[in-house]
Parts: structure tokens; C-alpha cells; sequence
């Protein structure tokens, strides 16, 4: 009788029950260990990142703008404007010898690139003007003592000469899109109940005191697209015609109609600030001086929203934008009904 035959996996040692279980469970408790480790891993590294975005938005909010402020707080513990009933007027300055003012004298031996003072109320523009025509960006990443700051500080354009003085003394500063810091400030400007509410603001040169009534809310573009429509950064009108060129083409830019009797004999500013809905995008505002014996109460009530606003091309450009320009014949309407006269044509001022 033949014996059986067993296949050689038949006649193999089988495991008992405990061992099965315990070889199964060494590889889940592989798992479990690497899935441990990733976790740990991805929670350093989340707690790395979050500590570095940490450390930058504290570096970004608060170190930066400290430092900003501090070396500001240095030139107005130097600077302290006379009151009003001791501000020499404009025409008692000699055109030929101006002297500087004796509020600016520390200021200077501070700083010689001190240009003048500009404060507005209601905001936190309480801030010296430095101008430097050889490099006319110089302050535009640095604070007040000439120190790298992304905020930067507040500065004329080269052209804005203050012996003899410009026609247009243009003034730049940053609008940083995280924090109202600088010319941020200015776009509160742009509510017509606060235009109403602080109409005029105090600025000084080194020679002369002054202040200012705001006359358009304007947006405008440096954009290549746009150049040549509003040239709000020209600091000479050699003529009325110009001159008058150029205040019509601000009114027909701003966000609201001033009453005003601006004329070629008066001295203007311009502030220029970033805005970020295309690039070049500006914010400008206008003022010209008071003119001697005017008063600072000035009467707002005829103060009103622009119907019809021109804005520059690259704005019309956006996917996001549905409107058109508008014509001409509605641009003249709305002109003539407040201002009298007609605005520039579409072919010279469309922007």
C-alpha cells in the first residue's frame, strides 16, 4: 500500500494563533509610528511658518512704522509753527534774499534737506518735506534721517523749486495698501462730508508760511497709456492759457465740484499718492494757497459730488469695469452748470 504523498507547503510548520497576531501587528504599528512623525512634521513646519509670518507682519505693522515715527517725532520736537497772528505774509518775503524762517533753523541744521512742514488736520499728517533735485526719489524708501524704510517720507518732486518758487510744488508719499501710514491718509479725502469738514490745511516752505484750500479730488494715471492727458506733475505754466488748462482739467477729474476763484496769480500744490486698481493709478489733490487777508473759514455748502467724472483710460480698460467714458457733451453739461465755461476737449484731456 503506497503511502501518501504530501505537497512540500503541506508538510510546512503552521504558526500558532498568538504568532499570526503579533507579525500582523508589527506593521500597523509601522504605520502608526510614520504617521506620528509626518504629523509631527507638518505641525513644526506649520508652527515654523506661522512664526516667520508672525515676525514679518509684526516687522511690517509695527517695528517699521515705529521706527518712521520716531525719527519724525525727532524733527517736531525741533519744529514749532508761530501762531497765526505772527506768520509773516507772503509778500513781505524778498524775493531776492528770502530768509529762512526761525522754526525751520534746527530743522536744517538737522537735516539740510528739509523742504518745509505739512499738517492736516483730522489725520496723522503732522510731517516735515524734504526735497533733494539731484535725486528726486531719495526719501522714497527712506525716513526722515535718510535710514532705509519701506514707508519712506514725504518729498517734492525735483522740479518744485522753493527760490523762486514753482507755479505746481508737487509733494509725493507712499500709500501703503496694509496700513494708512503717509499719504494713505489723503484718501480719506475722498468722502465729501470730510473734504467739507477740513477744506484747508497748513504748509510751510523753509521761506514762507501758508495755508491751503483743497480745489479738486482727482484720480489720474502715470500709466503709458495715459501720458500726456492730465499732467497733474508739471510745476510750470509759463502762460494764463496753460495755466487755466490745467485747473479745468483737474475739475473735470475730480470727485467733486469746489467752489473756487483759482487764478494764474495764485501758488498750487499737488499731492500725488499711489492707488492700486491698475498700474500707475494715482490719487491727487489740488490746493492753492490762501491768498493774502482770505480767510480760513471757507464755506463749503456749494461743495458737491461730480456727476460726471472723467477718468483715466486704463481705469475704463479693467475686465471689471462696464462703463464707458463719458462724452463730451456730458462732461461740458456738468461744467457748465457749476463751474461756467466749457472743459477741456476729449481729445486733449480724455485719460
Amino acid at each position: 500500500m503506497k503511502m501518501k504523498e504530501f505537497k512540500k507547503e503541506e508538510m510546512q510548520p503552521q504558526p500558532e494563533s498568538g504568532q499570526v497576531r503579533q507579525n500582523s501587528a508589527k506593521p500597523l504599528r509601522q504605520k502608526h509610528r510614520t504617521k506620528k512623525i509626518v504629523l509631527t512634521v507638518i505641525f513644526w513646519v506649520a508652527f515654523a511658518v506661522m512664526l516667520v509670518s508672525g515676525s514679518v507682519l509684526l516687522y511690517e505693522l509695527v517695528i517699521i512704522p515705529a521706527q518712521n515715527h520716531k525719527a519724525v517725532q525727532e524733527y517736531k520736537e525741533l519744529y514749532s509753527r508761530p501762531e497765526s497772528s505772527s506768520v509773516v505774509s507772503a509778500e513781505s518775503v524778498s524775493e531776492e534774499d528770502p530768509q529762512v524762517l526761525p522754526e525751520f533753523v534746527s530743522l536744517l541744521e538737522k537735516n539740510r534737506d528739509t523742504a518745509g512742514w505739512l499738517t492736516i488736520p483730522n489725520t496723522k499728517l503732522d510731517n516735515p518735506v524734504f526735497w533733494t533735485p539731484g535725486n528726486q526719489n531719495y526719501y522714497l524708501r527712506r525716513d526722515a534721517d535718510g535710514n532705509n524704510n519701506k514707508l519712506g517720507s514725504l518729498f517734492l518732486s525735483a522740479g518744485s523749486t522753493l527760490q523762486p518758487q514753482a507755479k505746481v510744488q508737487v509733494t509725493y508719499g507712499h500709500n501703503m495698501e496694509d496700513n494708512d501710514e503717509m499719504f494713505g491718509q489723503l484718501l480719506k479725502f475722498k468722502k465729501l462730508d470730510f473734504l467739507k469738514a477740513n477744506p484747508v490745511f497748513t504748509y510751510d516752505t523753509k521761506y514762507r508760511h501758508g495755508q491751503w484750500k483743497i480745489i479738486a479730488v482727482c484720480r489720474a494715471s502715470v500709466a503709458a497709456r495715459d501720458q500726456g492727458a492730465f499732467v497733474y506733475y508739471n510745476t510750470d505754466y509759463p502762460d494764463e492759457a496753460s495755466f487755466n488748462e490745467f485747473i479745468r482739467n483737474a475739475r473735470t477729474r475730480s470727485l467733486f465740484h469746489i467752489d473756487d476763484d483759482v487764478n494764474y496769480s495764485d501758488s498750487l500744490l499737488a499731492f500725488s499718492t499711489c492707488e492700486y486698481n491698475f498700474w500707475g493709478d494715482r490719487f491727487v489733490i489740488i490746493a492753492r494757497k490762501l491768498r493774502e487777508g482770505e480767510s480760513t473759514a471757507v464755506s463749503t455748502d456749494k461743495y458737491e459730488t461730480n456727476p460726471v467724472i472723467l477718468m483715466p483710460d486704463s481705469y475704463y480698460a479693467l475686465d471689471y469695469v462696464h462703463e464707458t467714458a463719458p462724452s463730451q457733451e456730458a462732461i461740458n453739461s456738468a461744467y457748465q452748470v457749476f463751474y461756467g465755461g466749457e472743459a477741456p476737449s476729449s481729445s486733449s484731456s480724455a485719460g
